[in-house]
């Protein structure tokens, strides 16, 4: 594996991280 798609599968991995602790306040504002 060469740095280029390391880089690229830890941004994803921290887009994903970042869109599961967002996704509780996503359904609360949908509830309302």
């Amino acid at each position: 594996m060469n740095a280029k798609t390391m880089l690229l599968g830890s941004a994803n991995l921290r887009l994903m991280i970042s869109s599961i602790s967002h996704f509780p306040q996503y359904l609360k504002i949908t509830a309302m």
